[in-house]
Protein backbone atom coordinates (compact mmCIF):
# COMPACT_ATOMS: atom_id res chain seq x y z
CA UNK A 1 0.00 0.00 0.00
CA UNK A 2 1.65 3.61 -1.18
CA UNK A 3 1.34 5.72 1.85
CA UNK A 4 -0.06 9.47 1.14
CA UNK A 5 3.20 10.83 1.70
CA UNK A 6 5.04 8.36 -0.73
CA UNK A 7 2.71 9.18 -3.40
CA UNK A 8 3.60 13.12 -3.58
CA UNK A 9 7.46 11.82 -3.20
CA UNK A 10 9.43 13.03 -6.13
CA UNK A 11 13.54 12.37 -6.13
CA UNK A 12 15.53 14.65 -7.02
CA UNK A 13 16.51 16.46 -10.15
CA UNK A 14 20.19 17.40 -9.00
CA UNK A 15 22.71 15.71 -10.71
CA UNK A 16 26.52 15.61 -11.65
CA UNK A 17 28.92 13.12 -13.56
CA UNK A 18 31.41 11.36 -11.73
CA UNK A 19 34.45 12.42 -14.30
CA UNK A 20 34.11 15.71 -14.93
CA UNK A 21 32.08 17.53 -11.73
CA UNK A 22 32.11 14.71 -8.74
CA UNK A 23 30.89 16.21 -5.60
CA UNK A 24 33.06 16.87 -2.43
CA UNK A 25 30.60 14.77 -0.19
CA UNK A 26 30.94 12.08 -2.85
CA UNK A 27 34.18 11.84 -3.01
CA UNK A 28 35.16 11.60 0.56
CA UNK A 29 32.40 9.08 0.97
CA UNK A 30 34.33 6.64 -2.56
CA UNK A 31 37.51 7.13 0.05
CA UNK A 32 35.89 6.55 3.20
CA UNK A 33 36.91 9.32 4.76
CA UNK A 34 34.26 9.63 6.60
CA UNK A 35 34.64 12.92 8.82
CA UNK A 36 35.22 14.67 5.96
CA UNK A 37 31.66 13.54 4.66
CA UNK A 38 29.76 14.19 7.95
CA UNK A 39 31.08 17.78 7.36
CA UNK A 40 30.37 18.01 4.09
CA UNK A 41 26.68 16.63 4.36
CA UNK A 42 25.97 19.66 7.35
CA UNK A 43 27.58 22.38 5.28
CA UNK A 44 26.65 21.41 1.86
CA UNK A 45 23.11 19.49 2.28
CA UNK A 46 22.27 20.18 -1.49
CA UNK A 47 25.35 17.34 -1.88
CA UNK A 48 23.60 15.29 -0.07
CA UNK A 49 20.39 15.15 -2.86
CA UNK A 50 22.99 15.25 -5.58
CA UNK A 51 22.81 12.15 -7.77
CA UNK A 52 25.85 11.00 -8.87
CA UNK A 53 26.38 9.31 -12.69
CA UNK A 54 28.95 7.24 -14.28
CA UNK A 55 28.90 6.82 -18.20
CA UNK A 56 30.32 4.24 -20.21
CA UNK A 57 33.07 6.04 -22.73
CA UNK A 58 31.79 7.04 -25.81
CA UNK A 59 31.49 4.66 -28.67
CA UNK A 60 31.09 7.41 -31.74
CA UNK A 61 26.82 7.96 -31.64
CA UNK A 62 26.57 10.53 -29.30
CA UNK A 63 24.21 9.31 -26.79
CA UNK A 64 26.51 7.68 -23.50
CA UNK A 65 25.23 5.13 -21.44
CA UNK A 66 24.93 5.16 -18.08
CA UNK A 67 27.45 2.47 -16.01
CA UNK A 68 25.79 3.60 -12.70
CA UNK A 69 24.05 6.43 -10.67
CA UNK A 70 23.89 6.75 -7.11
CA UNK A 71 22.96 9.01 -4.04
CA UNK A 72 25.38 9.35 -1.67
CA UNK A 73 23.33 7.23 0.95
CA UNK A 74 23.91 5.01 -1.31
CA UNK A 75 27.36 4.55 -1.51
CA UNK A 76 28.13 4.97 1.72
CA UNK A 77 25.93 2.08 2.41
CA UNK A 78 27.77 -0.22 0.72
CA UNK A 79 30.96 0.94 2.75
CA UNK A 80 29.92 0.28 6.28
CA UNK A 81 29.84 3.54 7.83
CA UNK A 82 29.81 5.08 10.92
CA UNK A 83 26.13 5.69 12.17
CA UNK A 84 26.89 9.31 12.23
CA UNK A 85 27.76 9.56 8.13
CA UNK A 86 23.74 8.25 7.83
CA UNK A 87 22.50 10.42 10.09
CA UNK A 88 23.83 13.61 8.65
CA UNK A 89 23.10 12.05 5.02
CA UNK A 90 19.29 11.06 6.48
CA UNK A 91 18.99 14.57 8.36
CA UNK A 92 20.29 16.93 5.29
CA UNK A 93 18.01 14.67 2.74
CA UNK A 94 14.98 12.68 4.46
CA UNK A 95 14.24 11.48 1.15
CA UNK A 96 17.14 9.96 0.15
CA UNK A 97 16.06 6.65 1.84
CA UNK A 98 12.71 6.24 -0.09
CA UNK A 99 15.16 6.84 -3.39
CA UNK A 100 15.84 3.81 -5.73
CA UNK A 101 19.29 3.89 -7.71
CA UNK A 102 19.49 2.89 -11.70
CA UNK A 103 19.83 -0.41 -10.45
CA UNK A 104 16.54 -0.42 -8.23
CA UNK A 105 18.00 -0.68 -4.94
CA UNK A 106 17.46 1.13 -1.76
CA UNK A 107 19.84 2.31 0.47
CA UNK A 108 18.84 0.11 2.96
CA UNK A 109 19.59 -3.37 0.54
CA UNK A 110 23.17 -2.04 -0.12
CA UNK A 111 23.64 -1.69 3.78
CA UNK A 112 22.13 -5.16 4.59
CA UNK A 113 24.16 -6.65 1.75
CA UNK A 114 27.19 -5.17 2.86
CA UNK A 115 26.85 -6.23 6.37
CA UNK A 116 26.29 -2.30 8.27
CA UNK A 117 25.98 -1.83 11.73
CA UNK A 118 23.27 -2.57 13.82
CA UNK A 119 23.34 1.27 14.50
CA UNK A 120 23.29 1.97 10.70
CA UNK A 121 20.23 -0.28 10.02
CA UNK A 122 18.06 1.32 12.86
CA UNK A 123 17.81 4.54 11.27
CA UNK A 124 17.29 3.69 8.09
CA UNK A 125 15.00 1.99 9.24
CA UNK A 126 14.00 4.79 11.67
CA UNK A 127 13.49 7.14 8.72
CA UNK A 128 11.72 4.94 5.92
CA UNK A 129 10.63 1.11 7.58
CA UNK A 130 8.75 0.49 4.74
CA UNK A 131 12.22 -0.26 2.81
CA UNK A 132 12.44 -3.50 4.49
CA UNK A 133 9.39 -4.83 2.24
CA UNK A 134 10.79 -3.39 -0.50
CA UNK A 135 11.77 -5.81 -3.32
CA UNK A 136 14.50 -5.05 -5.85
CA UNK A 137 14.70 -6.06 -9.50
CA UNK A 138 15.31 -9.77 -9.02
CA UNK A 139 12.53 -10.17 -5.74
CA UNK A 140 15.06 -9.65 -2.69
CA UNK A 141 13.98 -8.12 0.33
CA UNK A 142 16.29 -7.20 2.30
CA UNK A 143 16.27 -9.79 4.66
CA UNK A 144 17.25 -11.73 1.67
CA UNK A 145 20.52 -9.79 1.47
CA UNK A 146 21.18 -10.12 5.08
CA UNK A 147 20.65 -13.63 5.03
CA UNK A 148 22.37 -14.70 2.06
CA UNK A 149 25.56 -12.41 3.06
CA UNK A 150 25.52 -12.75 6.86
CA UNK A 151 25.13 -9.87 9.08
CA UNK A 152 26.68 -7.62 11.16
CA UNK A 153 25.05 -8.94 14.15
CA UNK A 154 22.13 -11.16 14.86
CA UNK A 155 19.86 -8.30 16.23
CA UNK A 156 20.05 -7.11 12.84
CA UNK A 157 18.22 -10.27 11.29
CA UNK A 158 14.94 -9.62 14.46
CA UNK A 159 15.09 -5.69 13.50
CA UNK A 160 14.18 -6.35 9.81
CA UNK A 161 11.94 -8.68 10.31
CA UNK A 162 9.87 -6.84 12.77
CA UNK A 163 8.52 -4.99 9.69
CA UNK A 164 8.23 -8.37 7.70
CA UNK A 165 7.03 -11.51 9.93
CA UNK A 166 5.83 -13.59 6.55
CA UNK A 167 9.76 -14.76 5.89
CA UNK A 168 8.79 -18.67 5.10
CA UNK A 169 6.50 -17.27 2.30
CA UNK A 170 8.96 -14.47 1.13
CA UNK A 171 10.63 -15.31 -2.28
CA UNK A 172 12.40 -13.76 -4.48
CA UNK A 173 12.28 -14.56 -8.49
CA UNK A 174 13.81 -17.84 -8.72
CA UNK A 175 12.18 -19.05 -5.80
CA UNK A 176 14.59 -18.40 -2.49
CA UNK A 177 13.44 -17.62 0.71
CA UNK A 178 15.62 -16.52 3.60
CA UNK A 179 15.98 -19.05 5.18
CA UNK A 180 17.72 -21.06 1.79
CA UNK A 181 19.90 -18.45 1.59
CA UNK A 182 20.80 -18.72 4.91
CA UNK A 183 21.64 -22.22 4.08
CA UNK A 184 23.75 -21.71 1.51
CA UNK A 185 25.44 -18.89 3.26
CA UNK A 186 29.14 -19.40 4.16
CA UNK A 187 29.78 -16.98 6.88
CA UNK A 188 30.39 -17.61 10.37
CA UNK A 189 26.78 -16.58 11.55
CA UNK A 190 24.74 -18.88 9.43
CA UNK A 191 23.80 -21.16 12.16
CA UNK A 192 22.37 -18.05 14.70
CA UNK A 193 20.71 -16.22 11.28
CA UNK A 194 19.20 -19.98 10.84
CA UNK A 195 17.93 -19.97 14.95
CA UNK A 196 16.87 -16.63 14.36
CA UNK A 197 14.82 -17.46 10.97
CA UNK A 198 13.32 -20.79 12.70
CA UNK A 199 11.76 -18.46 15.77
CA UNK A 200 10.26 -16.03 13.74
CA UNK A 201 8.86 -18.98 11.20
CA UNK A 202 7.51 -20.95 14.55
CA UNK A 203 6.20 -17.53 16.49
CA UNK A 204 4.49 -16.21 12.32
CA UNK A 205 3.10 -20.39 12.67
CA UNK A 206 1.80 -20.02 16.33
CA UNK A 207 0.28 -16.60 15.67
CA UNK A 208 -1.82 -17.41 13.10
CA UNK A 209 -3.03 -20.84 15.13
CA UNK A 210 -3.89 -17.88 17.71
CA UNK A 211 -5.65 -16.38 15.31
CA UNK A 212 -7.59 -19.62 14.02
CA UNK A 213 -9.34 -20.02 17.52
CA UNK A 214 -10.63 -16.71 17.91
CA UNK A 215 -13.26 -15.15 15.65
CA UNK A 216 -11.53 -12.12 14.22
CA UNK A 217 -13.38 -8.97 15.58
CA UNK A 218 -13.55 -5.38 13.92
CA UNK A 219 -10.77 -3.06 14.44
CA UNK A 220 -13.22 -0.26 14.87
CA UNK A 221 -11.54 1.66 17.25
CA UNK A 222 -8.47 0.41 17.82
CA UNK A 223 -6.26 1.79 20.57
CA UNK A 224 -2.75 4.16 19.42
CA UNK A 225 -0.80 1.55 17.31
CA UNK A 226 2.89 1.59 18.74
CA UNK A 227 5.14 3.16 16.26
CA UNK A 228 7.15 0.61 13.65
CA UNK A 229 10.55 1.91 15.62
CA UNK A 230 9.05 0.47 18.88
CA UNK A 231 8.09 -2.55 17.75
CA UNK A 232 11.51 -3.42 16.77
CA UNK A 233 13.03 -2.37 19.77
CA UNK A 234 10.69 -5.01 21.76
CA UNK A 235 11.06 -8.04 19.68
CA UNK A 236 14.95 -7.21 19.17
CA UNK A 237 15.37 -7.25 22.97
CA UNK A 238 13.36 -10.45 23.37
CA UNK A 239 15.19 -12.30 20.64
CA UNK A 240 18.27 -11.36 22.41
CA UNK A 241 17.51 -12.90 25.71
CA UNK A 242 16.61 -15.91 23.90
CA UNK A 243 12.75 -15.82 24.91
CA UNK A 244 11.25 -18.82 22.97
CA UNK A 245 7.39 -19.64 22.71
CA UNK A 246 7.03 -21.55 25.71
CA UNK A 247 4.09 -21.94 27.72
CA UNK A 248 5.16 -19.37 29.81
CA UNK A 249 6.02 -17.13 26.28
CA UNK A 250 2.96 -18.14 25.09
CA UNK A 251 0.75 -17.17 27.56
CA UNK A 252 2.55 -13.49 27.56
CA UNK A 253 1.87 -13.60 24.21
CA UNK A 254 -1.75 -13.52 24.33
CA UNK A 255 -3.66 -10.19 24.63
CA UNK A 256 -5.20 -10.17 28.43
CA UNK A 257 -8.48 -7.88 26.87
CA UNK A 258 -10.59 -7.86 24.28
CA UNK A 259 -9.04 -4.19 23.31
CA UNK A 260 -5.38 -5.72 23.29
CA UNK A 261 -6.26 -8.84 21.25
CA UNK A 262 -7.76 -5.77 18.56
CA UNK A 263 -4.73 -3.91 18.78
CA UNK A 264 -2.42 -7.19 18.46
CA UNK A 265 -5.12 -8.35 15.22
CA UNK A 266 -4.97 -5.01 13.52
CA UNK A 267 -1.33 -4.68 14.24
CA UNK A 268 -0.93 -8.33 12.45
CA UNK A 269 -2.92 -7.47 9.60
CA UNK A 270 -1.16 -4.11 8.91
CA UNK A 271 1.80 -5.80 9.08
CA UNK A 272 0.52 -8.78 6.37
CA UNK A 273 -0.73 -5.57 4.29
CA UNK A 274 2.65 -3.93 4.46
CA UNK A 275 4.69 -7.17 3.25
CA UNK A 276 2.44 -7.94 0.37
CA UNK A 277 2.76 -4.04 -0.71
CA UNK A 278 6.45 -3.56 -0.33
CA UNK A 279 7.18 -7.09 -2.32
CA UNK A 280 5.56 -5.99 -5.40
CA UNK A 281 7.79 -3.10 -5.33
CA UNK A 282 11.53 -4.18 -5.57
CA UNK A 283 11.21 -7.39 -8.07
CA UNK A 284 12.63 -5.61 -11.04
CA UNK A 285 15.65 -4.16 -9.30
CA UNK A 286 17.82 -7.96 -9.13
CA UNK A 287 16.67 -8.36 -13.33
CA UNK A 288 18.29 -5.30 -14.20
CA UNK A 289 21.20 -6.23 -12.36
CA UNK A 290 21.60 -9.53 -13.74
CA UNK A 291 20.66 -7.97 -16.95
CA UNK A 292 23.49 -5.30 -16.22
CA UNK A 293 26.25 -7.95 -14.98
CA UNK A 294 25.70 -9.73 -18.44
CA UNK A 295 25.75 -6.22 -20.34
CA UNK A 296 29.44 -5.54 -18.24
CA UNK A 297 30.07 -9.30 -18.63
CA UNK A 298 29.83 -8.67 -22.76
CA UNK A 299 31.64 -5.31 -22.97
CA UNK A 300 34.24 -7.36 -20.44
CA UNK A 301 34.87 -10.22 -22.69
CA UNK A 302 34.62 -7.08 -25.76
CA UNK A 303 37.53 -5.47 -23.89
CA UNK A 304 39.44 -8.60 -23.38
CA UNK A 305 39.26 -9.50 -27.17
CA UNK A 306 40.46 -5.69 -27.77
CA UNK A 307 43.02 -6.01 -25.54
CA UNK A 308 44.40 -9.45 -27.08
CA UNK A 309 44.43 -7.33 -30.50
CA UNK A 310 46.34 -4.66 -29.06
CA UNK A 311 48.77 -7.10 -27.44
CA UNK A 312 49.02 -8.74 -30.84
CA UNK A 313 50.04 -5.26 -32.34
CA UNK A 314 52.08 -4.41 -29.57
CA UNK A 315 54.40 -7.84 -30.27
CA UNK A 316 54.45 -6.96 -33.98
CA UNK A 317 55.48 -3.48 -33.39
CA UNK A 318 58.15 -4.73 -31.09
CA UNK A 319 59.83 -6.97 -33.39
CA UNK A 320 59.63 -4.21 -36.03
CA UNK A 321 61.42 -2.01 -34.10
CA UNK A 322 64.00 -4.61 -32.41
CA UNK A 323 64.22 -4.95 -36.82
CA UNK A 324 65.04 -1.48 -37.45
CA UNK A 325 67.61 -0.96 -34.74
CA UNK A 326 69.12 -3.87 -35.94
CA UNK A 327 69.39 -1.92 -39.12
CA UNK A 328 70.52 1.39 -37.48
CA UNK A 329 73.56 -0.76 -35.67
CA UNK A 330 74.91 -2.06 -39.10
CA UNK A 331 74.61 1.07 -40.59
CA UNK A 332 76.21 3.14 -37.56
CA UNK A 333 78.63 -0.01 -38.24
CA UNK A 334 79.19 0.75 -41.60
CA UNK A 335 78.97 4.52 -41.33
CA UNK A 336 82.20 4.10 -38.70
CA UNK A 337 83.70 2.37 -41.39
CA UNK A 338 83.65 4.61 -43.93
CA UNK A 339 84.36 7.99 -41.74
CA UNK A 340 87.32 5.98 -41.02
CA UNK A 341 88.43 5.31 -44.60
CA UNK A 342 87.45 9.12 -45.63
CA UNK A 343 89.85 10.64 -42.44
CA UNK A 344 92.61 8.70 -44.08
CA UNK A 345 91.81 9.48 -47.48
CA UNK A 346 91.86 13.47 -46.00
CA UNK A 347 94.94 12.99 -44.72
CA UNK A 348 96.20 11.76 -47.94
CA UNK A 349 95.07 14.68 -49.74
CA UNK A 350 96.45 16.74 -47.11
CA UNK A 351 100.29 15.49 -47.33
CA UNK A 352 99.53 15.62 -51.23
CA UNK A 353 98.56 19.03 -51.06
CA UNK A 354 101.55 19.85 -48.45
CA UNK A 355 103.94 18.33 -51.56
CA UNK A 356 102.47 20.23 -54.72
CA UNK A 357 102.99 23.54 -52.33
CA UNK A 358 106.36 22.43 -51.73
CA UNK A 359 107.15 21.56 -55.19
CA UNK A 360 104.99 24.77 -56.71
CA UNK A 361 107.75 27.05 -53.94
CA UNK A 362 110.67 24.57 -55.52
CA UNK A 363 109.56 25.73 -59.08
CA UNK A 364 108.80 29.16 -58.30
CA UNK A 365 112.37 29.73 -56.96
CA UNK A 366 113.66 28.08 -59.78
CA UNK A 367 112.11 30.69 -62.37
CA UNK A 368 112.88 33.54 -59.95
CA UNK A 369 116.49 32.77 -59.85
CA UNK A 370 116.86 31.71 -63.79
CA UNK A 371 114.83 35.00 -64.33
CA UNK A 372 117.52 36.49 -62.25
CA UNK A 373 120.22 34.92 -64.30
CA UNK A 374 118.51 35.88 -67.74
CA UNK A 375 118.85 39.72 -66.75
CA UNK A 376 122.40 39.48 -65.49
CA UNK A 377 123.25 37.44 -69.09
CA UNK A 378 121.07 40.36 -70.99
CA UNK A 379 122.94 43.03 -69.01
CA UNK A 380 126.54 41.48 -70.49
CA UNK A 381 125.13 41.37 -73.47
CA UNK A 382 124.36 44.94 -73.62
CA UNK A 383 127.38 46.09 -72.69
CA UNK A 384 129.59 44.07 -75.00
CA UNK A 385 127.25 45.97 -78.10
CA UNK A 386 127.85 49.56 -76.11
CA UNK A 387 132.12 49.18 -76.55
CA UNK A 388 132.13 47.95 -79.90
Amino acid sequence: MTTMAESHFTPSALQVDFDKNITKLYEAITSSNWEVAVACAQQRPAESKTWVVRHYDDQGDGAKEVMWRFLPIHSACARQPPAAVIQALVSSYPDGVKCIDDQGMYPLHYACGNQASRDVIRQLLMAYPQAAKKRDPRGMLPIHYLTCWGPSSISVVDMVLVANREVANAQDVDGNTPMDLAKEGEYPERDAVIAALNRWVTEEQETRGLVSLNKLPTASAPAKEQSTLDKMEIKVASNSRGLGMTCVGLDEAIPRTAEEKDIEIVRLRQALEHANDERDGLRQTLAELAEEHDRMKMKSVILGDRLGSLNASLYGMMEQQNTVLNSLRKREDKWTTVAALRREKMKELLQLEEQDESEQMNVKDSLLKQTKEMEAIQAVIAAVRAGQ
